[in-house]
């Protein structure tokens, strides 16, 4: 079980996740991996089948300099769909094999989708690949997109922040999507019901750094600003009700 989100900002990408896997059916252990490196610019991060989730981005660690080489984004995201579709095809027909042997629907165990994060043309670029690998781009117009288990709570959450904390548009800044990315993710890893969202949340960040792209993972140390920050908004919002309340 998984939160996975990511945002689009006028200067880059944000990208979070929660830190619960789960192992066999019950077992949970906090992990820190769920989002990674493809490359120094480059990030993944992803829900679903955990051993499929590691072969893709194994193969596309791999591939990342043929990626580099395309200059406009329809060319990157047909080969990235064609990289990622090979991997799940591949375990769709071990699946498929397995089924006829066993007598048991394990179609769950190939179920995968991605965030990944990069720059283009020197613009970043945020898309999502479905458990077929069919991808969508997340621009300005719609900044945010979640996946995994928890995707139902984080959206809401996430319209509430954009209507709020960003003026009805995209972050203006880094530091405003690691805020709005943050409070949704401690949203839903405090109020979910069972859904395996929890754990410490973890943020990684694609943001220019001088004529080079640069991408970097931030843990809880580096976090504890923006946890203040949500703190005091959320008493913010609390005390302005206590005084609407009481004043009738």
């Amino acid at each position: 079980m998984t939160l996975i989100i990511g945002v689009k900002c006028k200067d880059g990408i944000v990208l979070g996740s929660d830190s619960i896997e789960t192992f066999g059916t019950e077992i949970e252990q906090e992990v820190s991996n769920k989002i990674g490196f493809l490359a120094r610019d480059a990030l993944i991060a992803s829900a679903g089948a955990v051993g499929l989730s590691q072969l893709i981005k194994a193969k596309l660690q791999t591939s990342w300099e043929t990626v580099r080489r395309q200059d406009d984004i329809y060319s990157v995201r047909i080969l990235l769909e064609g990289i990622i579709w090979a991997e799940i095809r591949r375990a769709m027909q071990q699946v498929s094999e397995a089924q006829e042997l066993l007598n048991k629907d394990a179609s769950s165990t190939v179920q995968c989708s991605s965030l990944i994060a990069f720059p283009v043309n020197r613009s970043p670029v945020l898309l999502r690949f479905n458990v077929i690998a069919q991808s969508d781009e997340i621009t300005h117009e719609s900044p945010f997109v979640s996946i995994g288990s928890g995707d139902f709570q984080a959206d809401p959450f996430l319209a509430f922040v954009k209507r709020v904390a960003w003026n009805g548009r995209y972050p203006d800044s880094i530091d405003d999507g690691v805020f709005g990315v943050l409070w949704a993710l401690k949203h839903v890893i405090e109020v979910n019901g069972g859904l395996g969202v929890g754990g410490s949340p973890v943020i990684a960040t694609l943001q220019p750094l001088g004529d080079k792209w640069e991408a970097d993972i931030r843990t809880d140390p580096l976090l504890d600003q923006h946890l203040e920050r949500i703190g005091e908004a959320e008493d913010a919002v609390r005390t302005h009700l206590d005084q609407l309340l009481a004043n009738g």
